[in-house]
Order: C-alpha cells, then structure tokens, then sequence
C-alpha cells in the first residue's frame, strides 16, 4: 500500500497522479480561498474539480482498458475551465489537446492551461485525422449544444473513442 492506496496498475503513478490531483494555488488570489475550495484526501490537498476529472479518467480506463494518455491527440467539447485538459496533461499526456469551446470561455482556459503548449482552441468542429489515435472527450457539454451542432462535431471528428458524460435529457 502506498499512502492509502493499494498496490495496483495505479499505485506506480502515484507521484504523478498526486502532482496531477493538487490545485495550482497559483490559481487563487486569496490563500483562504485556496482553503476554503480544497481538502485533504489521501495526504494530498486537492478539490471537486480534480477529483472529478480523475474520475472520469480511471472510469474511462476501467471501461475500456485504455489510458487517455496514450492517444496521439485528444479533441475535447465544452473544456470548462480547462481542468479535464490539465489533469490529463498532468498524468503524462503527451499529445495535441483541441478544445472546442466559445471564446469567452477559452480565455478562462488559456489561464488555467498557460503552461502547457500542446494545447489548441478552436470554436469549430475538428476533422478527422486517420493519422491519430483520437479520443474524443465531452463532459456535460453536448447536452448543452443543439442537435445541428452536435452531428456537425460528431461527423467532422467522426471518433472511435470516446469519453461522454451527458445530462438526463439528451436527444432533446
């Protein structure tokens, strides 16, 4: 066992998937802040938000037996502020990172993302690259575009692997 986890797949990551569940306190302005929207878990401090996209990402793995780490680029609908990307990133990702989001949006991403290069926005739908092992990530974001839209990014990327989560009302 490792600080509370037990010896699996995971366990040798365990540094870097610590490194990867810990906010940036640069991204508080106010230590309490930091504080108030953080907790300890596991001898680290981390938030909501990291444990979420590390849900996703081991649920993904689990699910599939693929690490979203290994794909040549990753295409994400509706990046939010931009932690899905970072945690990825932060668990080794080496590939290109596409977001497609409104420009308001991507600049809180561009904050939160400042240090990592090998991510890029777009507002529109990317193609498909037979070159690249793509994943295609959408957390919450499709149940929130119009059907024209979604087929529009579904039939440009036109992906083989995928990773959504959606609302109880989707089709409509």
């Amino acid at each position: 066992e490792v600080s509370g986890v037990k010896d699996n797949k995971f366990s040798k990551d365990f540094d870097r998937w610590r490194l990867a569940m810990t906010p940036d306190v640069s991204d508080f302005k106010v230590w309490s802040n930091y504080e108030y929207y953080t907790f300890n878990m596991l001898g680290i401090r981390t938030s909501t938000w990291m444990t979420k996209s590390n849900h996703h990402y081991y649920r993904y793995f689990t699910l599939t037996g693929k690490d979203p780490k290994d794909f040549d680029r990753i295409v994400e609908v509706g990046g939010g502020c931009g932690d899905m990307c970072k945690f990825i990133n932060l668990m080794g990702f080496k590939g290109e990172y596409v977001i497609v989001d409104l420009p308001q949006v991507q600049d809180i991403q561009k904050r939160n993302l400042r240090d990592f290069t090998n991510v890029k926005w777009t507002t529109k739908a990317v193609k498909h690259d037979s070159k690249k092992k793509t994943l295609f990530i959408s957390t919450w974001a499709l149940s929130e575009l119009t059907l024209a839209w979604r087929e529009e990014l579904v039939n440009a990327l036109k992906p083989e692997h995928y990773l959504i989560t959606y609302q109880r009302d989707f089709e409509d």
